[in-house]
Order: C-alpha cells, then sequence, then structure tokens
C-alpha cells in the first residue's frame, strides 16, 4: 500500500497550472506499478481507460484545482477497482465483511472518517448510496469504486484478502 500513497502524493504535488503538465503524467509506468500488485494481465484497458479520461478532462475549461484532483480521483478508482476485482477472482467477495481502510487525518471527510477501520456488509455499502455527503459521486457509480467521492484515499479490503506489498 506505501507504493499507492507514494504515488498519490507525487500526483498530488505536480504542478497543474502548467497546461502540459497532464501530457507529463506517466501514466503508463503508474498503471504497471498497481497492476503489478494485482499481478493484473489487463494493464493495457487501465491504462486506456485512464487516458481516455483525463483526456476528456483536457478538452474542457477544467482549472489546475479542478485537474489535480481529477487526476488522482482517477487513480484512486483505478487502484479500488483493481483491488476489488482481484479479491472477486480469488473468491474473497462472497458473503464477506469488507473494512473501510486508509487514512484518518485532516483531508478526511466525515463520511470516511467514522468508517475507517469498521467493517461492514455488502448491504450496508450499498445502503451508502442511498446517503448523501459533501464530495459524493451523484451519477450513479459504483460505491465499492467511488467510495468517499472525489479525492478520496480509502477503500475496502473483504475479510480473509490478504492486500498486496
Amino acid at each position: 500500500m506505501k507504493a499507492v500513497y507514494e504515488i498519490l502524493d507525487a500526483l498530488e504535488s505536480l504542478d497543474y497550472s502548467d497546461p502540459t503538465m497532464l501530457n507529463k503524467i506517466p501514466y503508463e509506468e503508474l498503471v504497471n506499478t498497481v497492476a503489478n500488485m494485482f499481478q493484473s494481465r489487463h494493464k493495457d484497458i487501465w491504462y486506456a481507460v485512464w487516458k481516455n479520461n483525463l483526456y476528456r478532462l483536457q478538452l474542457g475549461k477544467a482549472t489546475p484545482d479542478q485537474m489535480k484532483a481529477e487526476v488522482c480521483f482517477q487513480f484512486m478508482q483505478m487502484f479500488r477497482s483493481m483491488l476489488i476485482l482481484d479479491a472477486k477472482v480469488k473468491g474473497k467477495t462472497k458473503k464477506a465483511r469488507f473494512t473501510y481502510e486508509g487514512p484518518k487525518d485532516d483531508k478526511t471527510r466525515n463520511f470516511c472518517y467514522v468508517r475507517v477501520g469498521k467493517s461492514y456488509t455488502e448491504h450496508q455499502i450499498l445502503d451508502w448510496q442511498d446517503l448523501s455527503w459533501e464530495g459524493k459521486i451523484e451519477d450513479g457509480g459504483d460505491i465499492f469504486v467511488d467510495l468517499g467521492g472525489y479525492n478520496c484515499r480509502h477503500y475496502l479490503v473483504p475479510e480473509g484478502y490478504t492486500l498486496p506489498e
């Protein structure tokens, strides 16, 4: 998990006021780092999805802060997607409870803060979609991928699943 937070810190520290910054991010290298954690054979798909999502962002009128938020958000969505997919492939999500993991600091939203370290059933997690909180993604996405919303640094770990180093 250390690698994931190191990448996230590096992405947060970039100068997004530079209009060429999105072209300088080593997307393929970052995707490979995370995909290798999960031994994913689908690196090319993850790479294409992330690049496509960020390319659409370039076409808009995003501010540097919006670009930074979106780059970091897309990275964490990719990580959470790989984690859940890997756990499903290994059969660790059937009737599982999930532990809400990640940092508990001054950047943490209240929605996440009260959940960190606690265990939930899939049914309880799905019920979160009916709640409202600041930063929530309202487009009906997957709560297991979107979790606490934009810039969320948290993830769900099925009980009995060992996170890769």
